[in-house]
């Protein structure tokens, strides 16, 4: 018996070695597991850092539109203010206008009365 081993030592060995492989396949899965737990968790810490993400930019969209709005609003208003002041001045223009003519045929109503008048101290004095 000397370096060969009996069919029992050969059986042993071969259950030693199916058990073995057992407990390698079985530290191999539990690896995989906690590889893949650290993915799954790596995935959703990275989900709920892109939802995040997507909500602090659908906030700022909705913070840009509302200025956006804002900003509309001012100028419809400016124009509306604007118009209102171009109807204003021309209406003064208008008035303006009524006010200078209204001076010049004073002015020249005036001048008419001096000479007028300075004519008919003329005729007095002769």
């Amino acid at each position: 018996m000397g370096g060969f081993f009996s069919r029992r030592d050969a059986e042993a060995l071969a259950a030693d070695n199916g058990k073995l492989a057992d407990q390698l396949r079985q530290a191999q899965v539990e690896a995989l597991r906690s590889e893949l737990a650290g993915v799954k968790a790596r995935a959703e810490s990275q989900a709920e850092a892109h939802q995040e993400q997507r909500k602090t930019a659908a906030q700022e969209a909705a913070r840009m539109v509302e200025r956006f709005t804002g900003a509309q609003a001012e100028r419809d208003q400016a124009q509306r203010d604007a118009a209102a002041a171009r109807e204003e001045a021309a209406g003064l223009r208008g008035q303006l206008e009524a006010f200078e003519e209204q001076h010049t045929q004073l002015m020249a109503a005036f001048r008419d009365s001096e000479k007028a008048d300075k004519a008919v101290s003329r005729t007095n004095k002769d």
